[in-house]
């Protein structure tokens, strides 16, 4: 399967991912509100109605009748706060994925609806003072789970892919054994997708 470029499953777990970011950023919002005095609150929000608080993050018309709830606020809050940018967040998601497992949002592993594998990993390699990203991909299968991993160069369509070379009876253990290749391995294992 060398050269397979990812595929609708990719897509919909990049939609997810997102969406999980969203979420991630509303929570960070809700949470300000809760840890500031009832006076800075009433402050933001005499600060957001007199300038408008167009948030990046709200993909909607805004209604002036929504201005003032603690949801309109908590999404204008969003703005003031040092929240990553969502590339930065993604790479933290994947390292961490289950520090995020309490923050409301999608799943958390997804199954694709088309029964593709669904990327659940990812680790930074050198090859050749090149960078790669290893991504780990797991579907179940029967009683158990499989796994491949999908080598892609930032800034590069193209991915590469080995066969299935994880079998186990959940997702965890495949994780375990991915995170337990060190660079050369994975460097091996890319070399043989190459062409």
């Amino acid at each position: 399967m060398n050269g397979t470029p990812q595929g609708t499953a990719a897509q919909a777990h990049s939609l997810l991912l997102r969406d999980r970011y969203l979420a991630y950023c509303s929570d960070q919002g809700r949470e300000l509100l809760n840890i500031i005095p009832r006076e800075g609150v009433r402050s933001l929000l005499r600060h957001f109605r007199l300038n408008g608080g167009v948030s990046p993050f709200v993909n909607k018309v805004e209604d002036p009748e929504d201005r003032g709830t603690l949801y309109w606020l908590a999404e204008r809050a969003m703005e003031i706060l040092p929240l990553p940018p969502f590339e930065v967040w993604v790479q933290d998601f994947h390292l961490s994925r289950f520090e995020y497992a309490t923050v409301p949002g999608p799943p958390m592993a997804p199954e694709a609806p088309d029964g593709e594998p669904v990327t659940v990993e990812l680790r930074n390699i050198r090859r050749d003072a090149e960078e790669w990203v290893a991504a780990l991909a797991v579907r179940p299968r029967a009683q158990d789970w499989v796994g491949h991993i999908r080598f892609h160069s930032p800034g590069v369509s193209q991915v590469f892919t080995t066969g299935e070379i994880f079998q186990e009876s959940n997702p965890t253990d495949v994780r375990q054994r991915f995170r337990d290749f060190d660079d050369r391995t994975l460097g091996a294992f890319l070399s043989s997708t190459l062409p």
